[in-house]
């Protein structure tokens, strides 16, 4: 079975296809080179590698020629069986251009990587002028390269058990793991809390956002953060709950805090009219005082890492 694969090309080795039955190439040539400046290959050009060792063109014409206007020196291709006869060369052109073959981030990524490792790990700043995509893009794909193994992503990401974004949080999170507790880190190892993470993501105990955004691995103690990695059952949000850094409690604490606002605001216009409602406030006053009383109780004891948040 034929392999499917991106190469980057000199734009000379790559040709428009006798076949392509749209003869004008230059067409919205202008609005194509402003998305190849702004945004770069978004999408590779699609074709075949002939007997003299060029690249014929099934899709991607327009963009072939408003990189050459642009002056671009190479081009991203995704090479892609030869067909077996004219008429089979036809129908896929036709084919590719009523639905484009769009690259996989994973695809994207190590063709990213590779190029990065080709033209001698150039700096990100200066390699973006080379490949056309965007600096913080391009630094995201190779630091997951050259940070877990291939197989590794290949079984996950390709195999279609894990998404390469969730790679690119789990990156993050264990550089943060590494940065904040290097000595549990190492004695833990990189493969068990990789793999550990990876089980959480992919039987949903961990999201992927939640991970890029975690607090949890800087403010957890040591025994915290091995209950986590330990406890494969244990979600990223209810470690999150025990120290306090889940989003929802967070928020709740806002909205208390507004809460509060408004009520010392409003307690010296208290006036009762009667009796029987003055009766009502005093215990009213009496219960905010036993409220405040244990909230003070709840303050000391999260200075000394002590507060039970259930």
């Amino acid at each position: 079975m034929y392999r499917s694969y991106l190469v980057w090309v000199e734009i000379s080795h790559v040709k428009p296809n006798k076949l392509n039955p749209r003869k004008d190439n230059s067409r919205e040539t202008e609005q194509i080179q402003d998305i190849l400046q702004s945004k770069g290959w978004e999408e590779g050009l699609t074709g075949y590698q002939d007997t003299d060792g060029s690249y014929i063109l099934l899709s991607g014409h327009r963009r072939l020629h408003a990189a050459k206007e642009l002056g671009y020196e190479t081009v991203p291709v995704y090479v892609v069986e030869r067909p077996e006869n004219q008429q089979e060369e036809v129908e896929r052109i036709a084919d590719l251009q009523s639905a484009h073959v769009e690259w996989t981030r994973y695809e994207w990524a190590k063709f990213a990587y590779e190029s990065w490792i080709h033209w001698g790990r150039p700096p990100f700043k200066d390699f973006k002028k080379i490949i056309h995509m965007n600096e913080d893009t391009l630094q995201r794909y190779i630091e997951v390269f050259e940070y877990f193994p291939q197989p590794t992503l290949e079984k996950y990401v390709e195999g279609g058990k894990a998404s390469f974004d969730s790679f690119i949080s789990l990156k993050r999170w264990m550089s943060r793991f590494q940065l904040n507790r290097p000595e549990l880190f190492n004695r833990l190892s990189k493969d068990m809390v990789m793999d550990s993470v990876i089980d959480k993501l992919i039987h949903k105990r961990a999201k992927n956002k939640a991970l890029y955004n975690d607090d949890f691995i800087v403010v957890a103690d040591d025994s915290q953060v091995m209950d986590f990695l330990k406890n494969r059952k244990k979600t990223l949000s209810e470690a999150q709950l025990e120290v306090g850094t889940e989003t929802g409690i967070l928020s709740k604490n806002k909205k208390i805090e507004k809460r509060l606002g408004n009520i010392i605001r409003d307690v010296p216009y208290i006036k009762p009219k009667d009796q029987k409602e003055e009766k009502y406030l005093r215990q009213v006053v009496h219960e905010l005082e036993e409220k405040i009383s244990l909230a003070k109780k709840r303050i000391e004891q999260s200075k000394g890492g002590e507060i039970n948040h259930g």
